[in-house]
């Protein structure tokens, strides 16, 4: 099933940049190797641990924070080696984007407690310019996105040369942007004059509405070098499906058979990770390929006790990472990942899927 709708301004706004990649789509199946935790030393995670913000690059860098200890802590994976990325002088860090430089963004408690937007450079933690926020995304020029603490709205923000930007909204009071193209495109949602909240790309000088899939509301999670974007959309009936915005259209990505679906990044081949759920209600992983859905389950090696919950990002080179559960360890089989957020229980695992 397919859902169109049409965006002809943005056509007009948007300037590309070249983009060769290989191939995205699996070969057949995935080996799967499980991202350590700070600390881990068996790979099983404490009850109160839990695990968001994950990000991968071209080079199969892993980015993440980890709430061991109850205190949240960014880190990143390259190579089978752990690295904490440290604090700006507080107790708490998360990190949640990674260049193909191996820079990272997020933000870090300095010492009087407040949350400021951090980036990460051979091995150092530096603060962004600007208020409290959040980075969540940075490409491969060093431009990041992300949102500003502004009072009770956040408001979506873009980072580059030393300055911050205002990016806006669509008419209503808040903002938040989570992904960034090397073209320097930002995508991410805003309210809008009527108090919904939609998916939105800003292109350099405007914020353009992406829509929905019918509904009210729509949320935008990544974008890829050709401007292609995915996230989740509203149907008129209340669910939410996974959609990809091409060309000023938007493409209802289906389900499992069940009634939701997220999508939560695309790479520049256009293959499709997130999640959905089956006709049983239970979310598996998905992967997305030319409009047709795959559960990653079965693609999985023979004989694996993983059950995959949500694909959460995919680089260039095919490498997906998933959040899992490992045998009957899920309490709640209907367990959702909230939507658009690769937040996470203290059971999920994070594995690193890399075609065979």
């Amino acid at each position: 099933m397919r859902h169109l709708i049409k965006l002809s301004v943005f056509a007009l706004c948007v300037v590309l940049m070249g983009c060769k990649t290989d191939p995205g789509g699996p070969p057949g199946t995935y080996s799967l190797t499980e991202i350590p935790l700070p600390g881990d030393t068996d790979g099983n995670a404490p009850a109160h641990r839990h695990l968001w913000w994950y990000g991968l690059n071209n080079t199969g860098q892993v980015v993440g924070t980890d709430s061991g200890n109850w205190k949240p802590r960014g880190f990143i994976w390259s190579g089978g080696s752990m690295q904490q990325l440290g604090t700006l002088g507080g107790d708490s860090s998360w990190a949640s984007g990674i260049n193909d430089k191996g820079e990272v963004v997020g933000w870090a408690q300095d010492s009087l407690g407040g949350s400021y937007p951090f980036i990460f450079s051979g091995g150092s933690m530096e603060k962004l310019a600007g208020l409290p926020a959040e980075a969540h995304a940075i490409n491969n020029a060093g431009q990041a996105a992300g949102f500003e603490s502004r009072g009770t709205w956040p408001r979506a923000v873009f980072w580059s040369g030393g300055t911050v930007r205002d990016l806006g909204t669509l008419g209503g009071k808040m903002s938040r942007a989570f992904a960034i193209n090397d073209a320097g495109l930002v995508v991410g949602e805003s309210e809008t004059s009527n108090g919904s909240i939609h998916a939105f790309i800003w292109n350099g000088l405007s914020m353009y509405d992406l829509g929905t899939l019918g509904g009210s509301e729509s949320w935008a999670r990544a974008i890829n070098a050709k401007a292609q974007v995915v996230g989740g959309a509203q149907l008129p009936d209340g669910t939410t499906h996974a959609f990809l915005w091409t060309g000023g259209y938007m493409h209802d990505l289906g389900t499992l058979g069940g009634p939701n679906s997220w999508a939560h990044a695309i790479n520049n081949a256009g293959l499709i990770a997130g999640q959905a759920q089956r006709s049983d209600n239970i979310w598996h992983a998905a992967l997305w390929r030319d409009g047709h859905i795959q559960d990653l389950n079965s693609l999985t090696p023979a004989g694996s006790d993983w059950i995959l919950r949500a694909a959460i990002a995919v680089n260039d080179g095919g490498q997906i990472l998933v959040l899992a559960t490992q045998g009957n360890e899920l309490g709640n089989p209907t367990l959702q990942i909230p939507p658009g957020i690769p937040d996470g229980a203290s059971i999920m695992r994070v594995l690193l899927l890399t075609p065979r």
